[in-house]
């Protein structure tokens, strides 16, 4: 799933750096962080069946904050094309549904940076 998922946002976001969990303090300009919060595989009374749900963090960190909203706004538009089909470079990963947990902004000091973070639930 996060091949897939990196895939479809180097798609989306194309000269911007994409990082898993963290990026260099020092990384300058727009980039993407995006971490897996957690997983849940699905399950009957048999045992465990095939299919996840899987929740992901993804922070748009730009320099100003009409910047970020925008990077936010396109990567909400991304979400929102993800439902019932299939994503990465060779069709992977079909996603069954997709949940928007939540979206936010805030200003990060140290960094100097303004973040926009949003939080979904993919059903794969």
């Amino acid at each position: 799933m996060e091949r897939a998922l990196r895939y479809e946002l180097g798609l989306v976001f194309p000269n911007t750096r994409i990082f898993p969990t963290n990026a260099p303090k020092d990384a300058p300009g727009e980039y993407l962080i995006y971490y897996r919060s957690s997983t849940v595989w699905d399950k009957t009374l048999d045992g465990f069946i095939q299919g996840e749900d899987i929740n992901y963090i993804i922070n748009v960190m730009a320099e100003t904050y009409e910047k970020a909203l925008e990077m936010r706004e396109k990567l909400e538009q991304l979400l929102r094309c993800m439902l019932k089909v299939y994503i990465g470079e060779n069709n992977e990963v079909y996603i069954k549904d997709l949940e928007l947990n939540g979206v936010g902004e805030t200003y990060e000091p140290q960094l100097k940076k303004h973040r926009g973070i949003v939080d979904f639930t993919v059903y794969i």
